[in-house]
């Protein structure tokens, strides 16, 4: 995986688990 995927998909989970965390 090249870095930019890989920093893009953190950048996506981080989102989710604030999202996550917001809900809660």
């Amino acid at each position: 995986m090249t870095p930019a995927i890989y920093d893009r998909y953190t950048e996506i989970i981080h989102a989710a688990i604030t999202h996550a965390k917001l809900k809660l």
